[in-house]
């Protein structure tokens, strides 16, 4: 290689038009000095056969045609550079696309089934999906229970749960979706088990998996302007109940009511101020009790302001973004005059009977009652949020 580069510059010293024999000479020159006091910094008269080299100047003999040798030399080093990343890429294909399956592999349920099912005689279901009964009728309404946090980890039972329910729980992080009428009158069955240590993202997306695979769901995502409210502390400071406990109790909804001799659960325990007296322990989910339809509270133990506003936003048919500052976890108690039949109109507060002509006292709307309750507000913003569109789904499941 410093031959070759000797050689090269050697050329183009000539082409530019030196002659030949006063570029000797300057080589010669150059040496001369060198041999007589040798300098670490004089470079290009070492490495080379410098007879050779002038020799090869004088004669204009510099580039010369490579040999038949030479020639094949040069082929197969020009054939290897561009056969060997083929021939490593072909022996390690069969690795590579193991680990592209692998990695692209789809998390699913261990084992699953999806079935219809029929509302109970007695149980009425709601425009938007929820069911009630008759209070003190002797019907329990099926209650949907399991998955990770809660309990029983390992497995989910949904007796009786509607698509859209369904879907929510899968695609929650959209604000809305939207899609046929019947998503909120069609019923069905779900069991299905998950390995020990399966996130709740994990179990998310295995929903979504088991959906798309039973149902033939298509979908498309677009974004759209709301008018939403950023929750915000108060100009008074808050007024929230630190928790005493870092997560919620496992045990999930109401406590089962113990069965009288008659056979019939026994009548739940009202308190002075006509709501039912809620359980020691409400789980990791918000219980949400009603009073004669137009009496509301809501309850939650060790949640985030995120998880409180994440709650919120559904009621008031609104996105809401937590804007308050506390990372804090807390007991939660919010009592307002509303309907737990759907959401409630944020544009407005809804209108409500009053206590003359209820015979009881009436909570605030949900905005008074935030400020009074918990020293929280509402600030009205326009917000950006993400709806899930539903473009294809079958109303029954495929088989098991």
């Amino acid at each position: 290689m410093i031959e070759e580069r000797e050689l090269a510059c050697d050329e183009e010293v000539l082409r530019m038009g030196c002659e030949p024999t006063d570029y000797v000479q300057g080589i010669l020159k150059v040496c001369r000095f060198y041999t007589e006091s040798p300098l670490p910094c004089i470079s290009g008269v070492t490495g080379a056969d410098i007879k050779k080299r002038l020799q090869a100047i004088l004669a204009g003999s510099i580039a010369r045609e490579l040999s038949g040798g030479n020639k094949l030399t040069l082929a197969t080093i020009g054939l290897a550079v561009l056969v060997a990343p083929i021939a490593v890429g072909i022996v390690n294909a069969p690795f590579v696309r193991a680990q592209s399956s692998a990695a692209q592999k789809r998390l699913t349920f261990e084992a699953a089934s999806v079935k219809p099912a029929t509302v109970p005689a007695g149980v009425m279901v709601r425009a938007g999906g929820g069911m009630v009964v008759r209070r003190d009728s002797g019907i329990e309404i099926p209650r949907n229970t399991g998955g990770p946090g809660t309990d029983d980890p390992g497995r989910i039972h949904y007796p009786l749960i509607n698509l859209r329910q369904l879907m929510s729980k899968a695609y929650e992080s959209y604000f809305e979706i939207n899609g046929p009428d019947w998503l909120y009158s069609e019923y069905v069955q779900v069991d299905a088990t998950m390995p020990n240590g399966t996130t709740n993202e994990q179990f998310k997306e295995m929903l979504r998996n088991l959906i798309t695979e039973r149902f033939g769901l298509r979908y498309h995502t677009q974004t759209k302007q709301i008018s939403g409210f950023a929750l915000v502390v108060s100009k008074s400071g808050p007024k929230l109940r630190e928790s005493l406990q870092a997560t919620p109790c496992k045990e999930i909804g109401r406590e089962r009511r113990k069965i009288g001799l008659d056979g019939r659960p026994e009548p739940r325990k009202m308190g002075a101020d006509g709501f039912e007296v809620s359980p020691t322990c409400i789980g990791p989910h918000f219980l949400f009790q009603s009073e004669a339809g137009y009496r509301a509270r809501m309850i939650g133990q060790a949640k985030t302001m995120q998880e409180f506003s994440n709650t919120l936003g559904p009621m008031l048919h609104a996105k809401i973004e937590d804007s308050t500052g506390p990372t804090s976890k807390y007991d939660i108690v919010l009592t307002y005059a509303g309907s737990l039949t759907g959401p409630l109109i944020a544009a407005e507060p809804p209108a409500v009977p009053d206590s003359a002509s209820t015979g009881v006292e009436m909570p605030p709307d949900i905005f008074s009652a935030l400020q009074s309750q918990l020293g929280l507000k509402m600030e009205r913003k326009l917000v950006p949020v993400e709806v899930f569109v539903v473009d294809h789904m079958e109303k029954t499941p495929t088989g098991n």
